[in-house]
């Protein structure tokens, strides 16, 4: 297996580098890494559905991997990933997921390009939690992107940035639960002004466009400014806000307010990231749709093999109309988790866990809830 990931990662690297002009290609420092987890627990209501607290056990086994190639000027990353996930009892809810992503960035005389992009393969168990609600099926959800980008500076305070990027979203037996295939494209643009060492502002300008395979349509422009500013190596954080225009043809135009918070602390024994936002997105019913979007995140290190995980997450989607026909009910995930994890060796690591989830499809006072407990071992490979 390893071998093959290899060959097609060095593939993957020569083929990019090529189309960069070749530096480098044949200088590139490589490392590699595999990991193996295997999860067993305890759930209920593994599909949320309004009361209901149907106990189950299950069994997943996940395995990630990531090889980096790196010259003088350029990085490049593939990451594959493949999961498979078993229930004693509602078999019918067996899955498996799989993925690959890659990043590849050059740095210029006075700027930077990349290009990145994957796919990922999974169920619409986890694929519509907060988006469409549609969770309560086993349905198969399949996905694509690539993004191509690039930042030019023009003098030491002001540089220029463009990004075209495009998606395309896919289901197995679609229409049978309303969702709907479709492709989305973006692309942006706009000035980056150094405000000082650590403070850098940024204008983006933005045209988003969704095309469901039935249905209409449907157009956003908006504006977005942006201050990021790394207060210390262990502090950092970010903040934009802007209007964006849906354009929803005969239904006419609708303006939303969209923000984002974002602040990290790296210290030696704790680690805590939080992201706020508020973006109209697509969703798997071929529509834009504002969503509000909340991930935090905690990571203590209680001694020097111990560490203690916490997170939450929290995802609602606004109804949608056109003219004053509701044609999106909207819906809404949340779930917080704790872990503690154990690492006996500098490969092998145990956890301990559990997480509760809440979420709602259409009707606000109609809330399914779902428990998990766990146990899991991980193996890391050192790195090659």
């Amino acid at each position: 297996m390893s071998r093959r990931r290899t060959a097609l990662t060095h593939i993957s690297m020569l083929t990019i580098t090529a189309i960069a002009g070749g530096r480098g290609a044949w200088s590139a420092d490589w490392s590699e890494t595999l990991d193996a987890n295997l999860l067993s627990g305890y759930v209920t209501n593994v599909q949320l559905l309004p009361d209901s607290h149907r106990p189950d056990e299950m069994a997943a086994i996940t395995v990630d991997g990531k090889s980096t190639a790196q010259t003088e000027t350029a990085t490049f990353t593939l990451t594959p990933r493949a999961s498979i996930t078993r229930y004693l009892h509602e078999t019918e809810l067996d899955n498996y997921s799989g993925g690959l992503d890659f990043n590849y960035q050059d740095k210029l005389e006075r700027g930077q390009w990349s290009i990145s992009g994957g796919g990922v393969t999974d169920s619409t168990l986890t694929s519509e939690l907060g988006q469409t609600g549609i969770s309560y099926v086993n349905l198969r959800h399949n996905a694509g992107n690539l993004a191509i980008g690039g930042q030019y500076s023009q003098t030491e305070q002001l540089a220029w940035q463009l990004q075209v990027a495009g998606q395309v979203t896919r289901y197995a037996d679609a229409t049978k639960y309303n969702l709907t295939n479709y492709d989305y494209g973006t692309v942006s643009a706009g000035p980056i002004l150094s405000l000082s060492e650590r403070l850098q502002g940024l204008l983006t300008f933005e045209a988003d466009r969704i095309d469901p395979k039935s249905g209409t349509p449907q157009e956003q422009y908006s504006e977005t400014l942006e201050l990021r500013r790394n207060l210390s190596e262990r502090y950092s954080w970010r903040a934009s806000a802007g209007i964006t225009h849906v354009d929803a043809g005969p239904a006419g135009t609708q303006n939303r307010e969209i923000f984002e918070i974002e602040g990290s602390r790296q210290g030696e024994r704790l680690q805590l990231d939080l992201d706020v936002r508020r973006a109209v997105l697509p969703i798997g019913l071929g529509l834009l749709a504002r969503q509000d979007q909340a991930v935090v995140s905690l990571a203590y290190s209680s001694s020097e093999h111990g560490t203690l995980a916490l997170a939450a997450t929290y995802i609602r989607s606004d109804p949608v109309l056109f003219y004053s026909y509701v044609v999106y009910t909207g819906a809404a995930w949340v779930q917080t988790s704790a872990e503690y994890r154990y690492q006996f060796t500098e490969h092998l690591t145990a956890s301990l866990g559990g997480q509760y989830s809440r979420a709602r499809n259409g009707d606000p006072a109609t809330w399914a809830d779902s428990t998990q407990a766990h146990l899991a071992l991980t193996w890391q490979s050192p790195r090659l």
